[in-house]
């Protein structure tokens, strides 16, 4: 078999912002060390906050800092792993706290007593339980490599824009420019207010996640099931496992399922690249259809339509012509993006057309990122992980 290292293979889901398909992920990882400098630097700026004060002298808020900074000393010191030290703070009868302990109380303690603000102490106390547990979640499922994934995969879709423009927006636009001149459309804009607007948005938004969502899981089983072993073969091409695959037999016979945790990773990676273009559809919705407004639809149009010539935001002179941009535009132009990004969701899942122009590349992505998965399952099966490897 060609020797190709666990961690290898590993290091591809990483980058495929897929780390927890990596066995024993989140016990691999050493959450302490990777959440230590966070917790530590967090701490520092809440002392600083807490402690300082705008209304005392520079050299007061100094020195108040000085005092906070050195109680922050003395208890980092007795946290020092050191034998002689672990045996002063027993025969002390001192509490052994962990770094977690201290970001949690020290600053609010800090805050009420040398800073004297009582209430931002409890503020601190409150939200860093709250920052804590977000911490150790994202650091313990991976969301770190998920993260830089969906940037880079981010900055590869804006390259794309043109594809989009192309191929998805001319159907919706022949569609919302009969809804973008109609009066009551206006009607309805202009008794939005920032709050019905956003519940609106909300709406669509939320319903087509429902309609991602509740399709994903069969179609993860789909793309996680291989017929034989040529077709695993053909889709590790280019990959890590490329020359691995050869060397087992039965690979499609021997599917093991995904864990909750990797089935979320996988998930996750699946929804932002598809709610990536939507959004990209939708900003592209939102751009036109203010541009268009701009040109278009002129303060007389909109008295004929509305009783008043709009809220005016600014003007800018084009060419002799003042182009008028209103608060009704803008509304109006947010809720046919939102539709139209409600509507790129629906046909996206359900036409064909649009799935193999739109989603082809995905659910390629991810059926190798599957076929990689079983192949290196039956590596680290033959090699054995690498106990050094922390992804």
């Amino acid at each position: 078999m060609p020797s190709v290292p666990v961690q290898q293979l590993e290091q591809w889901f990483v980058e495929r912002g897929a780390p927890n398909l990596i066995e024993d992920y989140s016990q691999r990882v050493d959450l302490r060390r990777r959440v230590r400098p966070f917790l530590a630097l967090a701490t520092l700026l809440e002392i600083v906050v807490g402690v300082g004060d705008l209304d005392l002298d520079w050299w007061e808020n100094a020195l108040a800092i000085a005092a906070a900074l050195f109680v922050l000393g003395l208890v980092t010191l007795v946290q020092a792993p050191t034998p002689q030290l672990a045996a002063l703070v027993r025969r002390a009868h001192l509490p052994e706290l962990s770094e977690t302990a201290v970001f949690v109380l020290l600053p609010p303690i800090l805050t009420a007593t040398v800073g004297g603000q009582p209430g931002q102490a409890g503020l601190f106390a409150a939200g860093n339980l709250v920052l804590v547990a977000v911490v150790y979640a994202a650091s313990g499922f991976g969301l770190v490599p998920v993260l830089r994934w969906a940037a880079g995969k981010a900055a590869r879709e804006l390259g794309a824009v043109a594809r989009l423009v192309g191929r998805a927006l001319p159907l919706l636009l022949l569609i919302q420019i009969v809804l973008f001149i109609n009066t009551e459309m206006w009607q309805v804009a202009d008794g939005f207010d920032g709050l019905t607007l956003g519940v609106v948005v909300a709406m669509f938004v939320g319903t087509g996640a429902v309609f991602l969502v509740t399709r994903l899981p069969r179609e993860l089983d789909e793309l996680a099931s291989f017929t034989d072993d040529e077709e695993i073969e053909a889709n590790v091409a280019g990959t890590p496992a490329e020359e691995l695959a050869p060397a087992f037999d039965d690979l499609a016979e021997e599917p093991i399922p995904l864990s909750r945790r990797q089935r979320l990773n996988v998930s996750l990676v699946a929804l932002f690249s598809q709610g990536l273009q939507i959004t990209l559809v939708s900003i592209l919705v939102w751009c036109f259809f203010v541009g268009f407004g701009v040109l278009t639809i002129t303060p007389e149009v909109m008295e004929s339509w509305l009783g008043h010539p709009g809220d005016e935001l600014f003007a800018v002179g084009v060419l002799d012509h003042d182009l008028h941009v209103t608060a009704e535009l803008l509304k109006l132009s947010g809720f046919l993006a939102a539709f139209s990004g409600l509507y790129f969701t629906v046909v996206l899942v359900t036409d064909e057309t649009y799935r193999s122009e739109f989603r082809k590349e995905i659910l390629d992505e991810l059926r190798q990122t599957f076929a990689v998965r079983l192949v290196y399952l039956r590596v680290r099966q033959a090699q054995g992980p690498d106990p050094s490897h922390d992804p």
